[in-house]
């Protein structure tokens, strides 16, 4: 009797017939038929499971970002291990998608860039120091800019926070030791400026006056600096009275 179970019991383990309707012998081979099978599917399927996942990404944006975020901090290490033993692939993977989609990628960061141009700045420094080999501490400009209570560190002068780049009085962010000479990207190396100020840190030849020289020489240019300032309030004036006029016609 026993026997008779032990026989009856493997003959449906070894023969079965699954659900694309072909005999199969064994769990491997099981298995295997299941792995066809959905890739089948898959590729006939393909622009349909496609769209279903764009779908959910687009519904789900926080919770999958919160996940993406969850999992990389539990699994450091695990990621790190699988970067090192599968880096040429990666890298090989990466440039093939840049030149895939080169349009795309160029359209999406001069958007970001337009939208951050302070990440940009950023990201430029960093850049810069870690070329040249220098160091450098993460940093926002925001921070150096209160830190220095919005005064220009050359010229002893208030920064107006409503004068925009390319205006000579908007604010600017100054090496004190600069880059080239072996200064580091870090809050300690940086300070606070008017943009006519930090450019004028420099000569002609390209090298990097004192603070003494620059203030002398700012002090000679005072009367250009007053002018300066006088065009920067009248072009917010305008650009005040311009946002008024749109407004106004858009009430009506």
């Amino acid at each position: 009797m026993d026997r008779f179970i032990t026989e009856k019991a493997d003959s449906q383990l070894l023969c079965h017939t699954n659900y694309l309707g072909l005999t199969i012998m064994g769990n491997s081979t099981m298995k295997t038929s299941r792995k066809e099978y959905h890739k089948a599917y898959y590729f006939a399927n393909k622009e349909k499971i496609k769209a279903h996942v764009k779908a959910y990404r687009l519904t789900n944006k926080e919770k999958i970002k919160v996940h993406r975020k969850a999992y990389r901090l539990a699994n450091k290490e695990k990621r790190k291990a699988y970067y090192f033993a599968n880096k040429e692939k990666i890298r090989a993977r990466g440039k093939a998608y840049k030149l895939a989609h080169k349009e795309e990628i160029k359209t999406y960061t001069k958007a970001y860039h337009l939208a951050n141009p302070e990440k940009k700045r950023q990201r430029n420094r960093k850049r810069k120091a870690l070329k040249l080999g220098n160091s450098h501490e993460p940093y926002t400009d925001a921070y150096i800019f209160e830190r220095d209570g919005w005064t220009c560190q050359l010229c002893r002068r208030k920064i107006d926070k409503r004068f925009k780049y390319p205006n000579p009085l908007s604010k600017s962010i100054d090496h004190i030791k600069a880059l080239s000479k072996g200064g580091a990207d870090a809050p300690i190396n940086l300070q606070a400026a008017h943009l006519r100020c930090n450019q004028g840190k420099y000569t002609k030849g390209g090298s990097q006056l004192s603070s003494d020289d620059v203030f002398d020489g700012l002090l000679a240019k005072r009367p250009t600096l007053i002018s300066d300032w006088l065009d920067g309030r009248k072009q917010l004036k305008t650009e005040r009275a311009n946002k008024k006029r749109r407004q106004d016609t858009k009430s009506l």
